[in-house]
């Protein structure tokens, strides 16, 4: 409907890209590649996993900047609404389109 041709991932789980790509090779599946999101799906929570010194925080931090900044210039997103990180990437978008985006609220309208 919105003719996209490159969609931008931010997510934790390093299989999905692939699936993504698998599914519909048209489109340009995009998703930083350099931190090794596999770390963190260990079962445990990202802040114990960082607090017991297992990853890097300046890593963490930095890719989490770079995805909210990346998300930022988008051009439509898809997330949850009860994610922090969902919620700011899309104020971040709507503060630099200067106007609400298409949106996708997969567990609803945004309720802030």
């Amino acid at each position: 409907q919105y003719g996209l041709s490159g969609v931008y991932l931010a997510t934790d789980s390093p299989t999905m890209a692939a699936a993504l790509r698998q599914a519909d090779p048209t489109i340009d599946w995009l998703y930083l590649e350099q931190f090794d999101r596999q770390q963190l799906n260990q079962g445990w929570t990202q802040m114990l996993i960082t607090r017991m010194g297992l990853l890097d925080r300046r890593v963490v931090a930095e890719s989490s900047f770079i995805d909210l900044l990346l998300l930022a210039q988008t051009e439509a997103l898809v997330g949850q609404f009860s994610s922090a990180f969902f919620r700011t990437s899309f104020a971040l978008a709507v503060a630099e389109k200067g106007h609400v985006i298409p949106y996708v609220g997969l567990d609803g309208a945004p309720t802030w």
